[in-house]
């Protein structure tokens, strides 16, 4: 990542959260339904709404903090739309997390990696393999 970009990014969206401005106030508010519709969707595993609301909440993020999208985000976000239901970018952009939901996992690593050897910008990007328990965490207490 990019400190920083990073640092300065909030810094911004802190000052305009202070300022209580109601583009910034409500968007919060999206973050907040975005994040429970998203748990909802994963408990009833609909991953295509999962998807949609990773498009919707990194459609906000950006409105929160004006120019935290790197291109090269934006570029992979484009290129990736035939393939992915959504995607987003964790932390506060300038160079951290992205994920995205494929529509079709098995090949998603293959077209990922297509994109970075054609994308200059791209280099040393990593790619991570990465799949939804359908069980989900299952705890078990031993006496």
């Amino acid at each position: 990542g990019r400190t920083r970009l990073a640092r300065n990014i909030l810094q911004e969206v802190v000052r305009r959260w202070y300022g209580q401005l109601e583009l910034i106030v409500s968007t919060a508010g999206k973050l907040v339904e975005y994040s429970k519709a998203c748990s909802k969707a994963l408990v009833e595993g609909d991953i295509e709404q999962v998807g949609q609301i990773m498009h919707m909440y990194w459609q906000a993020k950006k409105i929160m903090a004006h120019g935290s999208e790197p291109s090269v985000v934006a570029h992979f976000l484009a290129y990736l739309s035939p393939y992915i239901y959504g995607g987003t970018m964790a932390g506060a952009g300038g160079g951290g997390f992205m994920y995205v939901m494929m529509k079709e996992p098995d090949t998603g690593k293959e077209i990922v990696e297509r994109i970075i050897r054609d994308t200059e910008e791209a280099t040393g990007f990593e790619v991570y393999d990465a799949s939804l328990d359908p069980t989900g965490l299952c705890v078990q207490v031993v006496d």
